[in-house]
């Protein structure tokens, strides 16, 4: 029976909250025969195949291949897909019982349609949020890959991941998918949970500057007014950053590189280090 939905988790060394991640899976309200998991293990050197060797209730395809990152990754599971909605989500994220049938009644609605929901952020795998305490991360992005689903076949008119992006490769694919003329639906009620533990500083300021030279390259690849907003090349954030910068290097230099970064000094050298990348 060819499945209705295809689900694409890439992973990498995770084998702990990859299992945790099918677990929830199980847990869907989605008849287990409508849809299949592809989990593309990129080179993982842990347990993961041990994970994946099961047993599951539902069909479960991996696909093992070299370190190529995210954007391949999911490039792999998407060609070797055979649903007729591809939906996607992280090893590190929990998504709620009814994530997949929201998201296969939503494309029933309209056919030409992104589909995405909120993430809500938690601190540690065994955290357990109730609704009333929940807060979701309103990514900006048109396309986000921990919560967005996605017809495959309009996937496949416009491309898929862009492989030379190492971060900010689903806001590039958003940005395709927007401008070939789909439409945007949120349901609140289709959420997920994202595992973000609090950032060590080597981490941090790997991931900052990682994030800005991306953010810089969707400019320069899509170069826009809608992208140089939001890569955050304007003006003001430009200056921002770089009010902050020597403050945050202060900092720094007072921590060690395992020091766990909380608060306003994570969001301060996020900011600082980030607009370092996107001038790199």
């Amino acid at each position: 029976m060819t499945p209705l939905l295809s689900v694409i988790i890439p992973t990498y060394n995770r084998a702990a909250l990859l299992q945790q991640c099918l677990d929830s899976l199980e847990k869907q309200d989605f008849p287990k025969v409508n849809f299949e998991v592809i989990v593309v293990d990129d080179g993982s050197s842990d347990e993961t195949r041990s994970v994946l060797a099961g047993p599951f209730s539902f069909t479960l395809r991996p696909i093992f291949a070299e370190h190529g990152g995210a954007a391949k990754a999911r490039n792999r599971g998407i060609r070797e897909s055979t649903g007729e909605v591809i939906v996607f989500t992280d090893d590190d994220c929990f998504p709620d019982p009814t994530f997949l049938r929201l998201h296969w009644e939503a494309h029933q609605k309209k056919r030409d349609l992104v589909v995405r929901g909120p993430i809500i952020i938690i601190r540690s795998a065994d955290e357990v949020v109730k609704p009333h305490q929940k807060v979701a991360a309103l990514s900006m992005n048109f396309f986000c890959t921990s919560n967005a689903s996605i017809l495959r076949d309009n996937l496949l008119k416009v491309g898929l991941f862009n492989e030379t992006f190492t971060r900010w490769e689903d806001a590039e694919l958003g940005y395709r998918l927007r401008q070939s003329g789909l439409h945007l639906h949120f349901n609140p009620n289709m959420q997920v949970l994202h595992l973000k533990p609090p950032w060590k500083l080597k981490d941090l300021i790997r991931t900052a500057l990682a994030d800005g030279k991306s953010a810089r390259q969707l400019y320069n690849v899509h170069p826009s007014f809608r992208t140089w907003m939001s890569s955050g090349l304007h003006p003001f954030n430009q200056m921002l950053g770089k009010l902050l910068l020597p403050f945050a290097k202060r900092k720094v230099r007072s921590m060690n590189s395992e020091h766990v970064v909380e608060g306003l000094w994570e969001h301060l050298i996020f900011h600082a280090y980030f607009t370092e990348g996107l001038a790199s």
